[in-house]
């Protein structure tokens, strides 16, 4: 979500637009993805709360929070002439809306990056769900998204259908690996990336020539090592870490893997797709089915599954399903050029 804000808001400053960012959450993780906003105005406002007992901590930080957020927001939009505020989660939403009160301006945009199922399990989604409702309009990042807000009762008419927009990429492509060369590149949170049915999908694969090229961290890394050893491929997987520029690393590559249960709209497809290399996903329930386009840039197999996963990469190892050449696959990418994406978010808005 970090790397999508940040092509936005570069898409954006090229139109000599003025952009500020407000987080509200600082940690070190945080502090460390939101380094690649340093060219941008980014407002931090922590939101601390007192010590307290563990069985009250959760509810009590939670209001504590929210409040404090109000508060802030309501004395930035008096401080401020922005015309327009763009909420990334619910949590946002419902504080801006509040905030606002009854002021003409800003105008307040939803922009969430997530399938509405996932939100809607939270016990406050009724309450999110008032606020999202009293939106100027929401950015839905994919046909899924935007179908899932209609069911949940949303205005049709309030809904952008918005793809991430991919960024500004690098002009080459990535070789063909001459021997079967599989890459991930993410976080290593196995939920809901799935990295489990990845490692399980290679080890029903031990008598074929292949290696995987693993590029990311988190907070998995150590369960899946162990994993892939216990399962006796760990030697054929090469654990790279985190990589700013992953794409400029990876020298070739038969297919990049995506095996989450979930995601919103899955960027590294496109980005893979742009320097030439199709894709092995799962289809989750919104997004990649919107990108992958069968036997031209990639493969879908069933969400959770890794007998169909092993199936799909034993064909591609074999050469039973072959793809588009990489000026083919690069063309599937381009309605989500940058310029593009902020032209029509731009006409919407205004």
């Amino acid at each position: 979500m970090e790397k999508v804000l940040y092509n936005l808001c570069s898409a954006l400053k090229k139109k000599s637009i003025d952009i500020e960012i407000i987080t509200f959450y600082i940690n070190k993780d945080n502090n460390n993805i939101l380094k690649q906003f340093k060219e941008f105005n980014v407002i931090y406002k922590p939101l601390y709360v007192p010590r307290i007992n563990d069985k009250q901590r959760n509810l009590f930080s939670s209001f504590i929070k929210f409040f404090n957020s109000i508060y802030f927001l309501k004395r930035y939009i008096k401080l401020n002439n922005n015309n327009i505020i763009v909420a990334l989660d619910p949590w946002a939403i419902d504080s801006c809306i509040i905030a606002k009160g009854f002021k003409k301006l800003p105008k307040i945009y939803g922009w969430l990056h997530f399938p509405i199922d996932v939100y809607s399990k939270h016990k406050l989604w009724k309450i999110h769900k008032f606020f999202i409702k009293r939106l100027n309009g929401i950015l839905a990042i994919c046909n899924g998204i935007k179908s899932q807000l209609v069911n949940e009762g949303i205005d049709e008419n309030k809904i952008l259908i918005s793809y991430n927009p991919m960024g500004f990429l690098k002009d080459f492509y990535i070789k063909e690996a001459l021997n079967p060369t599989f890459i991930y590149v993410g976080r290593l949170k196995n939920q809901p990336k799935r990295l489990d049915l990845l490692l399980d999908a290679f080890s029903k694969l031990k008598k074929y020539n292949w290696k995987v090229k693993i590029i990311g961290d988190g907070e998995d890394k150590e369960y899946l090592e162990e994993l892939a050893k216990t399962k006796g491929i760990n030697h054929r997987i090469e654990w790279c870490g985190f990589i700013d520029d992953p794409w400029s690393f990876i020298h070739e590559a038969t297919a990049l893997l995506l095996t989450s249960d979930y995601e919103g709209f899955p960027t590294v497809l496109i980005e893979a797709n742009w320097y030439g290399i199709p894709v092995i996903s799962t289809d989750c329930p919104t997004g990649p089915k919107e990108i992958v386009v069968e036997g031209l840039n990639g493969t879908l197999v069933k969400k959770g599954n890794s007998e169909d996963l092993a199936e799909k990469i034993k064909k591609v190892i074999r050469g039973e399903i072959k793809f588009a050449t990489k000026e083919e696959i690069r063309k599937t990418t381009e309605r989500y050029h940058s310029d593009y994406v902020v032209e029509k978010i731009l006409d919407f808005i205004n």
